[in-house]
């Protein structure tokens, strides 16, 4: 049986089984939010440890509980999983967990401030969510995107379970789908947020504008909210990078780019915070 990689860290470029033309019509998931089940509250998921910091350790879903579930709840995801590392419109890289997201994570344990409960965060394509979840343990109130719903019940929500400080009354939303469609919905509630997350999320160039549109509608106007994206430099073989993804922002005049971190073990990945002007 296939089994997803959880226990370790993905340090290869993402893997497309079908490159989809420009010309393809994609049927993009629509928005959804996702309850807790009341059984999982107080289930006993078997985890692993990922070390962020010498005074953080995340806890993780270890693979083996959710990879038959998962495979047997989707036909179309049954049919790329174990042979590539996304497909657009049907699966967005949600169940690995990739440096970039260790990164960020670990960027934000040394730099955020210790207290965070007045912080509105969300975390777009959150997949494992390591960086919310950093955030969390901070006090912040998270909400969580991912593009696939199976990714949240199975992935997500297990490890804010098992992470979450049950002492503190924070509820997170957790919301599937595109994120024009999560944007419309959210903009709808009237909903912004002072820390926007995001690892991995600009391989696929033909993305950009949804999610530069959702920063635009999402994050505060209070001038001290900004986006934290991780990414690597150059998405070889797939396309994307942060250059490309900042040529882009640059372009529609609305936006201040700092590059705030890099790294250059293996395949160099940088980390940028994206502001208003």
């Amino acid at each position: 049986m296939f089994k997803f990689n959880f226990n370790q860290s993905d340090q290869d470029l993402p893997q497309v089984l079908k490159k989809t033309e420009p010309t393809t019509k994609i049927d993009w998931l629509e928005s959804k939010v996702h309850s807790i089940p009341k059984e999982s509250e107080s289930r006993d998921f078997p985890s692993l440890n990922i070390p962020i910091s010498k005074d953080l350790t995340l806890k993780v879903i270890q693979s083996h509980e959710i990879s038959a579930q998962l495979i047997e709840s989707n036909d179309n995801l049954t049919s790329v999983l174990g042979e590539s590392d996304l497909q657009p419109g049907v699966y967005e890289g949600g169940l690995k967990i990739w440096e970039c997201s260790e990164d960020l994570a670990k960027y934000l344990e040394r730099d955020l401030p210790a207290d965070l409960s007045s912080f509105r965060v969300l975390e777009l394509g959150c997949g494992a969510a390591l960086p919310g979840l950093v955030c969390l343990r901070r006090g912040a109130h998270v909400d969580f995107q991912d593009y696939n719903p199976e990714v949240l019940d199975h992935v997500t929500i297990p490890n804010y379970l098992l992470n979450r400080d049950k002492s503190r009354d924070i509820n997170s939303t957790f919301l599937s789908g595109d994120w024009d469609a999560v944007r419309a919905s959210l903009t709808k509630d009237s909903c912004t947020y002072d820390l926007i997350l995001a690892s991995e999320t600009i391989y696929n160039p033909d993305n950009y504008a949804k999610l530069i549109r959702t920063f635009r509608d999402l994050l505060s106007k209070d001038s001290k909210s900004s986006v934290l994206l991780a990414a690597k430099t150059h998405y070889f073989g797939v396309g994307g990078g942060t250059r490309q993804f900042e040529e882009e922002l640059t372009r529609t005049g609305d936006w201040d780019i700092q590059n705030v971190s890099k790294t250059h073990d293996g395949v160099q990945r940088e980390i940028i915070r994206i502001s208003r002007k």
